[in-house]
């Protein structure tokens, strides 16, 4: 007997449909089986719904029960059960033309009823049922499959192709009914500068905060998923109207406003928003996002809040508008942004002077090295680049070229070639 059957841990579960002076011996047969457990239905009203309520693994059938015929009462179990068990028919012949028929209307087995057909019709349902469980496990991967195919695998929404589908449906019902949507695209207020320093663990975990709170905001009526790397698409299909749009805009911006506190940092985060309607702004989908991208806007704040620890144990806001400071051209937002998020990730209070110095990471007690450029230098520590991929585990040595100064210091952060260094004793 295959694996499946030898690793179910439940009986398998039996449904005798035959006639009552054939069902009893028939329950008498296959009750003796440890293995199985049996119950008798006596009609096709019965049967439905004992299959309705209960899990079952095999039906045997007869010829005839009350007025149905026992491919009949096959076919409606298929047309009535949405995951319908195996079937076994039982009948008094080895007619080789019946056997055929009965495979080809989708028994799984045939056993023909004489003498010595207990142990066979024994042997028949323990082999539809395992094929029965192999068919549902195959079934259930299929499913999973589908629903991963569907699903973005860090926010566990809808992917960039399900909602895109779902678009096309509506321009197609748009175009036939003239019925009016609304798509709203959101994007994570400086994602790019986020994920850039602290890497991508940190910025999954900005989008699925992202998704949950979309997910709490929105209507079961509508339709939202991931759109791109920073962007989720929202689709309203139900009571369109300016009013209703704007609401929607209105409620999804307070919704995504919120502080997301992790080991390292703590961000207060936003979404600047752009709304387009069908068919006001556009007939086809890219004239819809390049509306909707076209009207996106700006994060309320302008500023990407972030939390970094005193020397008290107190935490401390700064926003990349202080950091900026009242002469600073706009350009350097994101200069600023990046600023606030290296001192987060630190937990430092000391101000950081920006550098341009050779430097040189020694390690495995002098036997190794590796050139390096030194970015950012204060009293505590220092932010450096260095070629390719480097594991830095352990103390190391940092020395200046120009000055031969020399630094013990340990891994604070890092993203791609980008380290943060704290000076030890």
């Amino acid at each position: 007997m295959a694996e499946a059957l030898l690793q179910t841990e439940r009986a398998i579960q039996v449904i005798v449909a035959c006639p009552d002076e054939d069902g009893t011996g028939l329950v008498d047969v296959l009750a003796s089986d440890r293995r199985l457990s049996v119950r008798a239905a006596s009609d096709w009203s019965e049967l439905r719904d004992t299959l309705e309520h209960d899990p079952c693994d095999v039906v045997i059938l007869s010829s005839r029960l009350g007025d149905k015929s026992g491919f009949e009462l096959n076919q409606c179990i298929s047309d009535y059960i949405p995951d319908p068990p195996a079937t076994v028919l039982v009948e008094s012949t080895r007619n080789p033309h019946a056997i055929i028929k009965a495979l080809r209307c989708g028994f799984a087995d045939f056993v023909p009823k004489d003498r010595n057909y207990a142990t066979e019709l024994q042997t028949a349902v323990l082999r539809a049922a395992d094929r029965a469980i192999l068919e549902r496990e195959r079934t259930q991967r299929l499913r999973d499959l589908e629903r991963m195919a569907q699903r973005d695998s860090v926010t566990g929404l809808v992917n960039r192709y399900f909602i895109g589908e779902r678009l096309d449906q509506l321009v197609e019902i748009g175009r036939r009914h003239a019925t009016p949507f609304a798509l709203l695209l959101i994007r994570v207020a400086h994602f790019d500068q986020i994920e850039s320093v602290f890497g991508c663990k940190v910025g999954d975990a900005v989008l699925l905060g992202f998704a949950r709170n979309l997910r709490a905001a929105s209507r079961k009526s509508d339709t939202f998923g991931r759109m791109g790397p920073d962007s989720f698409l929202y689709l309203l299909d139900q009571q369109v109207t300016p009013e209703g749009v704007a609401g929607a805009c209105a409620r999804l911006s307070e919704a995504l406003r919120f502080s997301l506190n992790l080991d390292a940092v703590s961000l207060s985060l936003s979404a600047s928003i752009g709304a387009a309607s069908f068919p006001a702004d556009g007939s086809t989908v890219a004239e819809l996002l390049a509306a909707a991208e076209s009207r996106m806007a700006p994060d309320p704040s302008d500023m990407t809040t972030l939390v970094s620890e005193t020397e008290n144990g107190e935490r401390s806001a700064e926003s990349a508008d202080e950091l900026r400071g009242p002469s600073a051209p706009m350009g350097e937002a994101a200069l600023a942004i990046d600023n606030a998020i290296m001192r987060a990730s630190d937990r430092r209070d000391a101000i950081r002077h920006r550098c341009l110095k050779t430097g040189v990471l020694v390690f495995n007690n002098g036997f190794s090295s590796i050139n390096c450029l030194v970015r950012d230098l204060s009293e505590t520590g220092a932010r450096i680049e260095v070629e390719g991929n480097f594991d830095m585990r352990h103390v190391l040595e940092l020395r200046l070229v120009e000055s031969g100064q020399r630094y013990r210091v340990e891994k604070r952060w890092h993203s791609g070639n980008r380290y943060g260094l704290r000076f030890v004793a």
